[in-house]
């Protein structure tokens, strides 16, 4: 059993000077996009807005080391069916901006209210809309880190870890282990 001096946190904060800048743009497919995104699904294709979806660039850059920034895209999307399909578009995103790719990291939310990512589903209905989406898609997100590179300002970056017992395992340990 945890006491409360086992579950108080333990921070290590840290900080350090850098430029950054953001960019924000809305990455919502069109209606009719094959969007069966999880196996309890009623329907095949997008049949309107809820919410948009959007895509957010966090471009940073250190204040005196010539490495070159690194951006952070997070995106309202489930997930890639093929990561090779994801590889293929993050090539073509550092391609277009200049950044390597592992300077670029792609986050995506887990939303099952987005499109399929999956090109090979081209024969399902809305299938045909997934290929133009996927190459819209990589030209926002290049606009997006461009954009957001070109609103670098100075910043101060502040970050802690620590712990929270909340929602954590709950279960007792035996005696027996």
């Amino acid at each position: 059993m945890s006491t409360p001096a086992d579950s108080a946190p333990c921070t290590v904060p840290a900080h350090f000077r850098c430029h950054a800048g953001v960019a924000r743009a809305d990455i919502t497919p069109p209606v009719g996009i094959y969007a069966r995104s999880w196996g309890a699904a009623t329907h095949d294709q997008a049949e309107g807005i809820h919410r948009p979806l959007v895509a957010t660039a966090l471009v940073l850059a250190h204040v005196t080391e010539q490495t070159g920034p690194c951006a952070i895209l997070s995106v309202d999307l489930g997930w890639w069916n093929d990561r090779r399909q994801a590889d293929r578009l993050l090539a073509s995103v550092c391609d277009a901006t200049g950044l390597p790719t592992s300077h670029l990291l792609l986050a995506l939310s887990h939303t099952h209210s987005g499109p399929t990512l999956n090109p090979s589903v081209a024969d399902r209905p809305g299938g045909e809309h997934i290929a133009p989406y996927l190459d819209r898609l990589r030209e926002t997100l290049t606009a997006l880190i461009q954009r957001a590179r070109s609103k670098l300002k100075p910043a101060w970056i502040t970050f802690a870890s620590g712990s929270c017992g909340l929602a954590v395992n709950r279960d007792f340990h035996a005696p027996d282990g």
